[in-house]
C-alpha cells in the first residue's frame, strides 16, 4: 500500500503481487483546508492495513479508512510528527511523538 500528497489531496494505490500491478489511484477525500494543523502538507502520510484488508492513512489531523468500498474520514485529534499502527489484538493507534499516552484512534 501507497499513500501520497499532490496538490492537497491525498491518494492510495496497492500493490497487486500476483497481477503484478499497480491498483488504480485512489481519492481517500482527504484535503488541505488551510490549517497549519491539517492535511497533506504536515507530514509523511501513513498507511497500515487491517486484519479486514482495509487501509487506514493518517496525515497532519486527517484521518481517514476504506470500508466497503468508500473512504471515511474523521478528525484524529493528533496534530503532527505521528505515527499510525495496530497492535497485535487488532487496535489501531496513532502514536504521538513525546510518549504521550491515550493516542487510541
Amino acid at each position: 500500500h501507497l499513500v501520497y500528497a499532490r496538490d492537497g489531496a491525498l491518494y492510495h494505490r496497492r500493490y497487486d503481487m500476483v497481477e503484478d500491478r499497480w491498483s488504480e489511484e485512489e481519492d481517500t477525500t482527504l484535503r488541505y483546508t488551510g490549517s497549519n494543523e491539517d492535511g497533506p502538507h504536515r507530514g509523511d502520510p501513513e498507511v497500515v492495513v487491517d486484519r479486514q484488508g482495509r487501509p487506514h492513512v493518517l496525515v497532519g489531523r486527517s484521518y481517514a479508512w476504506k470500508d466497503n468500498g468508500r473512504w471515511l474520514t474523521t478528525d484524529s485529534g493528533l496534530h503532527r510528527d505521528h505515527a499510525l499502527a495496530i497492535d497485535p489484538a487488532g487496535n489501531l493507534w496513532g502514536v504521538r511523538r513525546g510518549g504521550h499516552h491515550g493516542g487510541h484512534v
